[in-house]
């Protein structure tokens, strides 16, 4: 998906199963490579700077279940607590969300997450179907995306976000060609 500059996990829902809705272990990829936050610059309230991302979340469960934590690269994506990362939220009665906008747009190919993070103390995690919608960055929306998440505890889901190639035909005197997404080929003529 080309130009994501922000992703928005909607409509956060408690599964039945579950005390608290929660989300973690997020992972963005271009070609293969994580998109990194990059070190904290301010949390305040239930919003989160990076040095590359900003994350936002509808609030956060007291103070040791911090909205960056989901973000974070250089904690595990899975696992158990305090060295895993995922976010908690405060209050399951309403319908959460978890924002990442990235500070300069980028292609995203893959996009990971957690739905029941944390092994250890259970009961956390977020209902299905999950709705995720990305923007671009003048606010209008590429694509919402609606799914069933993995529920097993700690593990990831990944979805696949592949970009639309557009096609150009150009005619020169000799044959019309067309662009592959890689290179110009000939289009064939059918008689």
């Amino acid at each position: 998906m080309r130009g994501v500059k922000r992703i928005r996990f909607v409509g956060l829902a408690l599964d039945p199963t579950d005390r608290w809705i929660s989300l973690g272990g997020i992972r963005l990829y271009n070609k293969g490579v994580v998109l990194q936050p990059g070190a904290l610059i301010s949390e305040v309230g239930s919003v989160a700077e990076t040095q590359n991302m900003i994350a936002r979340a509808s609030n956060k469960y007291k103070t040791h279940y911090l909205v960056q934590h989901a973000i974070m690269t250089n904690r595990s994506q899975t696992g158990i607590y305090p060295n895993n990362g995922y976010w908690l939220a405060a209050d399951n009665t309403i319908s959460a969300f978890y924002e990442i906008e990235l500070k300069i747009a980028s292609d995203v190919d893959v996009l990971e997450w957690v739905q029941r993070p944390d092994s250890q103390y259970g009961q956390r995690g977020t209902a299905n179907p999950m709705n995720i919608e990305f923007y671009k960055g003048d606010g209008s929306l590429i694509e919402k995306v609606t799914m069933n998440g993995n529920r097993a505890p700690d593990s990831i889901t990944r979805l696949l976000l592949p970009s639309k190639v557009q096609k150009w035909l150009v005619e020169t005197e000799e044959t019309i060609k067309y662009w592959t997404g890689a290179e110009w080929s000939p289009v064939q003529e059918t008689g």
